[in-house]
């Protein structure tokens, strides 16, 4: 009899190794399916032992040693693919078997039998992180550069797109040639496409070019070389809920394991990323480009009250520059792609009489002031989705005077509507617009049609590749607003993007056309703004030189209270802040617990052990999007 140690590979486990017995010796990394809570999950060996050597340990032990369920392959995972996980499972302080878990598609897992084995990586002889940080169509031309030269190698190549939609837009130019050995995975697959792309990139004695969404790294392309990560400064390479963890982390760590080449590229790259590049610890594929190509005309628009102007001066959604833009796309026929950050008609809504904001009374976020038909008016909150008919009166002082403050895409609808009653307008944001088939059928119907304007928050820049003749920007200023350290780095990608985006004109509406970025933007001074950006988050110590370690529990108890304080105690020298906020259904008091840690002290063993023993309740966040 044989006693295996085992990681297991399902969420809500909430523990790093289990033990189990089996009559026959399973080799250390084999794929077996175990009994856990009166349920059956997989399983990845780590640790096999003969039970007679164990047999003290295991009569000493408190419960009874179960029996797997069943042995499913000898060897399903890469070595190199395991050793990512745990690393990764490291560095965010989460158990290996629940990043496993993402990781690995339950599909593939249902299908373990059937699939061939890994075959290794090609080690580099001195594997490299190279940078690439260019327009879209002069990436596109390097990135199709570096797979034929792979391809020249016999190597294969692994490209990560952050979302469908992207995979969708740029698989026809990175296969231009080699169709036959381009394969795709993503989620809006089939099974039988998907387990027959996963079986021919295992399989294929051909190098492949495989382009596939975080959610496949598990696969073991067969003559692997290099990986490349895409749009790397996009955010929905981040894990949604638990557990959270960074895909761009785990590709690092994944190719270092492997020694194979790793590639980051983007439009510009993140502050992390160019600041490897400033310490000149990482190379690129080419000079990094800081200036903008684009010809597109780009201007400014102040949309402030002048001085002295009375404050019953109608507020403005919609300027004159932006108004002569539009008239220009109807009468030359062409499109327009206008950028609104808010959805809804107002995002803030208080009495002007008691200065009460209208907020949940569920979770205490300000609500949003929504329309289901022109008639219909509500309530609803982005938070917890909460929902209520509008009020005459104000709930604290019984006052009908209410104000809307800031501009929401139903608010920039109904203006343009009154300006433009017979103009052709299609709207892409997460409300109008509930799948990606639907998404992608309303930018495709807005490019083959005449005098059209597509309407769209960031989710739209999924789906619009095309470059449209002009794109206006109505309002980005709520943006500023956010308590996240990142955002003027999301502002200043976000606005690269959007000049592009755009070949004749680029117009900014803006009420804070004094701040800094948007001088940097318009004198094309990328690289002057990202170094200051560094400076600046050096003398305020924050990432990338440190490491932010976030706890929060939602219920602010004794208990709570003495766990974080005595682990506040434990990560001392560390600087550390212990303090409450309210979020979350019904507003509940949550105490958070924000500790700060040199980058090369990072993952700190003790910590990392006394997060995971944590009990569920406890939210762990490593480089948390928000510090509140």
């Amino acid at each position: 009899m044989f006693i295996l140690t085992v990681i297991p590979i399902a969420r809500g486990i909430f523990k790093e190794e289990l033990t189990y017995f089996t009559a026959d010796e399973v080799p250390v990394g084999a794929l077996i399916r175990v009994p856990v809570r009166g349920k059956t999950i997989h399983a990845l060996v780590l640790r096999t032992e003969s039970a007679r050597e164990q047999k003290a340990a295991l009569k000493a032990q408190a419960f009874t040693v179960k029996k797997i369920a069943a042995f499913e392959s000898s060897q399903f995972f890469h070595p190199a693919f395991v050793q990512a996980c745990e690393l990764t499972a490291d560095y965010f302080a989460q158990h290996t078997g629940t990043v496993l878990a993402i990781q690995v598609p339950r599909l593939i897992l249902a299908h373990a039998e059937k699939m061939p084995s890994p075959t290794a990586p090609i080690p580099a002889a001195h594997p490299q992180t190279y940078l690439l940080q260019e327009p879209k169509d002069d990436r596109m031309r390097l990135l199709k550069r570096q797979i034929r030269e792979r391809f020249a190698k016999g190597q294969s190549i692994l490209l990560i797109e952050p979302t469908i939609a992207h995979i969708e837009a740029l698989t026809p130019e990175f296969e231009k040639g080699i169709e036959q050995y381009t394969l795709v995975l993503h989620g809006s697959q089939s099974d039988r496409e998907t387990l027959r792309n996963w079986k021919k990139a295992v399989s294929e004695e051909h190098p492949v070019l495989v382009i596939a969404t975080p959610y496949f790294f598990a696969l073991p392309v067969a003559r692997l070389g290099c990986i490349i990560i895409d749009q790397e400064h996009s955010a929905a390479y981040k894990t949604i809920g638990r557990p959270a963890f960074d895909e761009r982390v785990f590709a690092r760590f994944y190719a270092k394991a492997a020694g194979i080449d790793l590639v980051l590229a983007d439009r510009l790259l993140s502050l992390e990323t160019l600041h490897e590049h400033e310490a000149k610890s990482v190379n690129t594929l080419s000079p990094l480009t800081f200036h903008s190509q684009s010809r597109a005309h780009t201007e400014l628009l102040n949309m402030r009250r002048p001085e002295g102007a009375h404050v019953s001066t109608p507020f403005e959604v919609i300027g004159e520059a932006l108004t002569r833009a539009i008239e220009a796309t109807v009468r030359e026929r062409s499109q327009m792609f206008l950028f609104v950050q808010r959805k809804g008609l107002a995002p803030l809504t208080y009495c002007e009489d008691c200065e009460t904001i209208v907020a949940c009374p569920e979770c205490a976020a300000p609500l949003v002031l929504q329309t289901r038909t022109h008639e219909e008016r509500y309530f609803r909150c982005t938070h917890c989705s909460f929902q209520k008919k509008v009020e005459n009166a104000c709930l604290h002082c019984g006052s009908w005077r209410f104000r809307m403050l800031g501009i929401g895409s139903e608010k920039v609808q109904e203006e343009l509507k009154r300006l433009f009653p017979t103009l052709t307008l299609f709207q892409l944001d997460a409300d109008r617009v509930r799948s990606h088939d639907a998404a992608q059928a309303c930018v495709q119907d807005f490019v083959r049609t005449p005098s059209a304007l597509l309407m769209g928050t960031e989710m739209a820049l999924y789906y619009l590749h095309d470059q449209v003749p002009r794109v206006g920007v109505v309002s980005l200023d709520a943006l500023f607003s956010l308590p996240h350290f990142r955002v003027r780095e999301k502002l200043m990608h976000l606005l690269l993007c959007l000049r592009d985006l755009a070949t004749q004109e680029l117009l900014i509406q803006t009420r804070k056309a004094d701040d800094s970025l948007f001088d940097f933007f318009l004198r094309d001074d990328t690289i002057n703004w990202y170094k200051e950006e560094l400076e600046e988050r050096r003398a305020f110590h924050y990432p990338p030189a440190t490491v932010f370690v976030k706890v929060s529990v939602p219920k602010a108890t004794p208990h709570a209270e003495a766990e974080l304080l005595a682990m506040q105690a434990a990560t001392a020298p560390h600087q550390s802040s212990l303090f409450h906020t309210k979020s979350g259904k019904g507003a509940v008091e949550r105490l958070n617990l924000l500790v700060r840690f040199p980058l090369a002290m990072w993952p700190h063993e003790d910590t990392v052990e006394r997060l995971r023993h944590l009990t569920p309740q406890y939210v762990v966040e490593v480089d948390p999007e928000s510090l509140l």
